[in-house]
């Protein structure tokens, strides 16, 4: 202690307020990750006042020290002392209180309102009208719904940066899948935040309210918008309009599960069903029932798409989205881009085409669209069929990165149509050449990809990353297979779904390559030519390629095409990535036969003519005797394991 009495005070200071930040963030994500009120708001107090009268005086009369405002049941008698002991610092308040009392005492106060810089309020649903109302609205009656509130003064919150509301849902209403919150948040609410940069909403609309008319400049400091909306079912709705409305200032935003009234993508002839939404829980149904059943269904499946086929429409009920009264030029447009879809089918067909014929699907043309001119990040998370219209509908011409998860029904055939749509649309976001409505200001193909491609019993599922040539990230898309509640396994090849998208990304400029291929497992249904069809004539600038958690026997399939009216083999087939230099084999599983030793070593001889370094990482039971015969494959070899 006699060393810290030499400290002067600021320095001193200065060391309290790094140790409470890192006090401040444990407390926030414990928070975050097991629910409000789990936290232990100011249990880090104690340390510093309790050590020295010189410590107590500084810490209390430090104001940085105590403007982290966090309001529960336990800490509310002792609100106005910390508030006192702020001083005139800005104030970061959360609010996880069942009643109105403790917050209303910064709400009523303007000493305290107009220093509030962040606000983080989770209340149940019979009190969020009241937080609106003293948010700046007011109604004729307590009871009165938040889109008929009128705005009350204008600047009540000067110094808010920050807002996050959540309405915290009883256990029956979080199970629920249909339907929408009855609490909603008033876009002109946003004249009394007139520097307001982040709008967070949980379990809520976002709506344009009532009153007449919202000026631009009002709302042009919102730049990044957060809304959720739960798992999988959209219960959180608002409308392109709205978004529009702030879409002047809008950089970033995020979206989980949220409607906008859009058209979901239906194939036409397809009714999609949850599988055993109407069938009992149990299975002691009778297998002829179900039989007869099948084959009616079956038959009637048939005769809607022989219809749809036919009259190249679907239902009204389809929903589709292809509207009348479209322009010529967006019909144009659109038929191109179903053409050059259909010449990517040939590509992204799976390895047996009688048991998964490709049929040819019309595009989603969304009825109406909203513009964000200075949107640069879109993260959304969907299921597959309400992601093509949030996707088709937004338009983004200085879009740089896109995060996407999605949750696929991966089997039928209809569901493969629907991923190509998808695909379809992100090369739109990505590529400035897509289409006439959209033109990127950044750009730039992607130069490095990593393609995860994982099938886990539970949860399989794809993954990519891409990045540009600084190596940030312009794209990542997590495909979600949901067999989790499908009683079968997904029996389609993982890779047909990566090739998919892969086929819709721009690729061209792509160096570098990484398949991480150890999810596959040893019996899985494995299709490698599916990645090398989706990956040829793309590869022609790639010099670095890493494969990892496959058998060495996939690796031919993948480097090589045969030449059409071969016999299968891949002997003399085309090279994939012609320009590879650097190819890197981590955890790759090696044959112990001299015969597909050999055979591997020539495949690998004919695919990569100018490599010049191969590279050995974990590769379990690797002969020692192969090493000496991989040594001619490349330039320099390098072995990071131990051979057998």
């Amino acid at each position: 202690m006699d060393a810290l009495h030499k400290v002067p005070n600021d320095i001193l200071l200065l060391i309290f307020l790094a140790t409470f930040a890192s006090e401040r963030a444990h407390y926030h994500s414990t928070e975050i990750r097991f629910g409000p009120g789990t936290g232990r708001p100011y249990a880090y107090i104690p340390t510093l006042t309790h050590i020295c009268r010189r410590w107590r005086t500084l810490a209390l009369e430090c104001p940085l020290l105590w403007n982290d405002i966090v309001i529960t049941k336990r800490s509310a008698e002792a609100l106005e002392t910390f508030l006192e002991r702020t001083q005139l610092a800005p104030l970061d308040v959360q609010a996880n209180v069942d009643a109105l009392a403790s917050v209303n005492t910064i709400f009523h106060q303007d000493r305290h309102r107009v220093r509030v810089r962040s606000w983080d309020i989770r209340v149940p649903e019979n009190a969020f009208g009241d937080i609106l109302r003293e948010l700046g609205h007011d109604s004729a009656s307590r009871g009165s719904d938040s889109n008929d509130l009128k705005p009350k003064t204008v600047g009540r919150w000067p110094a808010l940066k920050r807002l996050q509301l959540e309405i915290r849902q009883s256990r029956h209403r979080s199970l629920e899948l249909l339907g929408s919150p009855a609490q909603a948040f008033p876009l002109n609410l946003l004249t009394h935040m007139p520097n307001l940069t982040h709008l967070g909403l949980t379990y809520c609309n976002l709506t344009s309210g009532s009153s007449p008319g919202i000026a631009p400049l009002e709302v042009l400091a919102v730049k990044k918008l957060v809304m959720y909306g739960g798992w999988q079912i959209a219960t959180v709705q608002t409308d392109l309009k709205t978004l529009e409305a702030i879409g002047e200032s809008l950089e970033m935003l995020e979206l989980y599960n949220v409607g906008f009234g859009l058209p979901v993508y239906l194939i036409p002839g397809w009714d999609f069903e949850i599988p055993g939404d109407n069938e009992p829980d149990d299975d002691n149904g009778s297998e002829e029932n179900e039989s007869e059943e099948t084959d009616d269904e079956e038959g009637q499946e048939s005769e809607r798409r022989e219809e749809s086929q036919g009259s190249g429409k679907g239902d009204e009920n389809d929903s589709v989205g292809i509207e009348e009264g479209e322009d010529d030029d967006d019909t144009d447009n659109h038929a191109d881009a179903t053409s050059d879809d259909t010449d990517e089918n040939h590509n992204d067909a799976s390895p047996s085409t009688e048991s998964h014929p490709t049929f040819l699907y019309p595009p989603y043309i969304p009825a109406q669209t909203a513009t964000l001119p200075r949107l640069n990040h879109l993260y959304a998370q969907y299921r597959l069929k309400s992601m093509i219209p949030v996707l088709a509908a937004l338009k983004l011409p200085a879009l740089f990165h896109l995060a996407l998860e999605v949750d696929f029904w991966g089997d039928e055939d209809p569901a493969l149509g629907e991923l190509r749509e998808l695909a379809r649309h992100i090369g739109r976001k990505l590529e400035p050449d897509a289409g006439q409505h959209e033109s990127t200001l950044n750009p730039q193909p992607l130069h490095h990809l990593l393609l995860d491609v994982t099938r886990y019993a539970k949860n399989p599922f794809v993954r990519f990353s891409g990045s540009d040539a600084n190596k940030t990230k312009r794209i990542e898309v997590l495909l979600a297979l949901a067999d989790r509640i499908l009683r079968h396994p997904i029996q389609r090849p993982m890779e047909s779904f990566a090739a998919v998208l892969c086929a819709a990304l721009p690729l061209h400029g792509l160096t570098s390559l990484t398949l991480e291929l150890d999810g596959l497992g040893e019996d899985a249904i494995t299709a490698p030519q599916e990645l090398a069809k989706a990956f040829c004539g793309l590869g022609v600038n790639l010099t670095t390629l890493k494969v990892s958690g496959v058998k060495a026997g996939y690796l031919p399939q993948l480097l090589l095409v045969p030449h059409e009216g071969d016999n299968g083999t891949t002997d003399y087939g085309v090279a994939v990535f012609p320009t590879l230099e650097k190819l890197v084999l981590e955890q790759v599983f090696f044959a112990k036969t001299q015969t597909a030793m050999h055979e591997l070593v020539r495949a690998l001889s004919s695919a990569t003519p100018l490599l010049e370094c191969l590279h050995l990482i974990d590769c379990p039971e690797l002969p020692r005797y192969f090493v000496d015969q991989l040594s001619g494959v490349a330039k320099s070899l390098v072995v990071d394991t131990a051979p057998a």
